[in-house]
């Protein structure tokens, strides 16, 4: 084995180490939908189109800007505000 392996597993939990192992041999040996183990797994980010598109869903501020940036804008609007105020 290498040494970047054993570095890892020597800080992990035994018990799992051995579940992954044997894990690992199992799907080798069923391959298939076995080696669906080795996949990540976990949710796509957004196209660049499908954030434009849910951005653009938000509704229009008073000042004009749109979703998230909107949000912010308006935020950093009404700091200022108060900041002018308390002088």
């Amino acid at each position: 084995m290498n040494l970047a392996y054993e570095q890892l597993t020597a800080v992990l939990d035994p018990d799992k180490v051995a579940q992954w192992e044997l894990d690992a041999l199992r799907a080798e040996a069923d391959r298939g939908e076995a080696l669906d183990i080795y996949l990540l797994k976990g949710d796509k980010a957004p196209t660049f189109h499908e954030a434009w598109l849910q951005l653009m869903k938000n509704p229009k501020s008073p000042s004009g800007n749109v979703g998230s940036v909107a949000w912010l804008a308006e935020g950093i609007g009404i700091e200022d505000l108060q900041g002018s105020a308390e002088i």
